[in-house]
Order: C-alpha cells, then structure tokens, then sequence
C-alpha cells in the first residue's frame, strides 16, 4: 500500500485493509510490540 502510493480507499477495495469497525485487534501482540520497542506513555 505505502509503496504502490494508495489510499485508504483503494487498499480495502484490493482487500489489503479492512474497514475500521470490521477488523480486530490482537491486543495481546500490539501490547507486545509496544513492549519490545520500549514505548513510553
């Protein structure tokens, strides 16, 4: 998506991304990747 240059849009319409409310987090992996990069509040 980021290199082809799309937008949002086009990146659901070629089912790269999904909607907002339709997708769901794994929030035990995001929390982990915010982990393993030392994020801070």
């Amino acid at each position: 998506m980021k290199r082809e240059g799309w937008s949002f849009a086009k990146a659901i319409s070629e089912d790269v991304m999904c909607e907002p409310e339709l997708g769901v987090v794994d929030m035990k992996a995001s929390m982990k990747v915010l982990e393993d990069i030392s994020f801070d509040k």
